[in-house]
């Protein structure tokens, strides 16, 4: 079986590992290898369905305090990762911060060892497949309209790069929403998997040529999904991440940004914005190397006391708090 992701608690983290099920009610995939984890603070449902090569596995988090952990992957993996729910942060060990925005999906190289993971208060969900090289060749070998795809997909992987981010379409949540309905007999429930993997990597493949044809016009939600995904990977660079430059860049004025905004995020333009720059800043502040100018500095502040303000207002304590909560 493809290696698992393995989540490594802080030492001080009070974790046990129970019968449970989690307080929302989430409905739980049948004959899945199930564990349920509980910490003052928190806790974890992880799943995970595995049938003659086809994996799925499934992360939940249940978050009422800030929490930093290491993950562990046991080898080099490619992953196809979907975020559901939640906006988090990682840090992938060699190659920088990735962060994981609500509604997206990538397909993913994961270098084996130590990685770090950041969030915040909230509920969190994932749905990953890891594929091995071999499983995604023999894959090629059979579904041959799929070929360019899957060669571009190694090819990737092969030299340790992150493809771009999509948006999950209804349907991949439909087909995401039936692995929890696994058949109990063991043939069956391979071509459940199977069907569901040729599924996603269809819809994926649709995806990827629809974008490329002569005339493709974004919906209003696809508009939001990529200004989303861009401002995440770009909180950095605070020009970029202009409204006025979101505008050029994505060839719309900036009334419609403003109005896809409010229509189907339920939030302004620059709320997200802002809260991405918030999100960042807690995620930077564990670093003690870097300053908390310095960081106000790279996240667009041109005065780190408007920055410690700004801060305090949005998680209601100050940066030099938060580092000391870190640090200590």
């Amino acid at each position: 079986m493809i290696p698992l992701l393995t989540f490594n608690f802080p030492q001080n983290y009070l974790v046990a590992t129970t019968h449970q099920h989690p307080k929302d009610g989430t409905v739980l995939w049948q004959g899945a290898v199930t564990e349920y984890r509980q910490w003052p603070g928190g806790s974890m449902l992880q799943q995970s369905l595995h049938h003659n090569g086809f994996t799925f596995c499934r992360l939940h988090f249940i978050i009422e305090q800030p929490l930093a952990i290491s993950v562990t992957a046991g080898a080099n993996a490619v992953f196809l990762q979907f975020t559901l729910a939640g906006n988090a942060m990682s840090l992938l060990s060699g190659y920088g911060l990735f962060p994981l925005v609500e509604g997206s999906y990538t397909p993913l190289y994961i270098p084996a060892g130590e990685h770090q993971y950041w969030m915040l208060p909230g509920n969190y969900s994932y749905v990953y497949m890891p594929v091995s090289q071999i499983a995604l060749q023999h894959f090629s070998a059979t579904h041959r309209h799929l070929q360019p795809l899957i060669q571009n997909w190694l090819q990737q992987a092969n030299g340790g790069l992150m493809s771009e981010r999509l948006r999950i379409t209804p349907g991949m949540q439909q087909l995401i929403q039936n692995i929890q309905h696994l058949p109990r007999e063991r043939s069956s429930g391979y071509l459940h998997l199977q069907n569901i993997f040729n599924g996603l990597l269809g819809l994926y493949n649709d995806q990827i040529l629809h974008k490329t044809q002569a005339g493709y016009i974004n919906t209003p939600e696809d508009y939001l999904a990529e200004i989303k995904m861009f401002v995440a990977d770009n909180i950095l660079n605070p020009q970029q991440i202009k409204v006025e430059n979101l505008s050029t860049i994505f060839g719309i004025e900036r009334r419609s940004i403003e109005r896809y905004f409010s229509q189907y995020a339920f939030e302004g333009v620059n709320e997200y914005i802002f809260r991405c720059r918030m999100q960042m800043a807690l995620y930077l502040l564990q670093d003690s190397a870097i300053t908390v100018k310095q960081i106000a500095y790279n996240l667009g502040y041109q005065h780190p006391q408007s920055f410690s303000l700004a801060f305090n207002r949005y998680y209601g304590f100050t940066p030099v708090h938060a580092r000391n909560y870190f640090t200590h």
